[in-house]
């Protein structure tokens, strides 16, 4: 079977918190990732429930976002709040 590269950045404490988790389970990151993948393509939704923000203005969520992609971790944020950020840039 032919692949593809996937090239992520993620911050080293979740990616040793999660290799972790994984090497419990006696699997590795790609075949997490390719799970992941598959389940999206199987569904066409992700999966895990999503919401959208309920608070906040969408302007600062989504500049909150944007510098968490340029590689400013919000690592003291809630999984929920970097969810509702997330949403927040599709509108």
């Amino acid at each position: 079977m032919q692949t593809a590269a996937v090239h992520v950045r993620v911050d080293p404490v979740t990616k040793a918190q999660v290799e972790a988790v994984l090497s419990d389970l006696g699997m590795t990151p790609t075949t997490a990732i390719n799970l992941f993948y598959r389940q999206i393509a199987t569904t066409h939704s992700l999966p895990f429930e999503t919401t959208a923000a309920k608070s906040g203005d969408a302007s600062t969520l989504v500049a909150r976002l944007r510098a968490f992609t340029d590689g400013q971790a919000m690592q003291d944020e809630s999984v929920d709040t970097i969810r509702a950020i997330r949403d927040a840039a599709r509108y």
